[in-house]
């Protein structure tokens, strides 16, 4: 799901991939995932798409895939503060 061409920082360029945004709670001896997100890509949003046809084809893209539509593409700032606002807490 969300497979688009867009930047990756695994392989260092703009590629056909997924892209995933994390927070990680870190010590001197590791690491663990404390929360992430899948990044919906603007091409992936009908409704972030002034273009028609290409909301249109976004539109098929989700259908086919499943992906409902309260998932909207989130810029990665956003994914971020979202995350770590549910850490903290109130």
């Amino acid at each position: 799901m969300f497979a688009a061409h867009q930047y990756c920082g695994n392989v260092g360029k703009t590629t056909n991939c997924q892209v995933a945004v994390s927070v990680h709670q870190v010590t001197d001896h590791a690491s663990a995932a404390a929360s992430w997100r899948l990044l919906c890509p603007e091409s992936w949003d009908d409704h972030a798409l002034a273009d028609e046809v290409e909301a249109a084809r976004a539109r098929r893209r989700r259908t086919a895939c499943k992906v409902p539509d309260q998932i909207p593409h989130v810029p990665k700032w956003q994914l971020d503060l979202d995350m770590l606002d549910e850490l903290t807490g109130p």
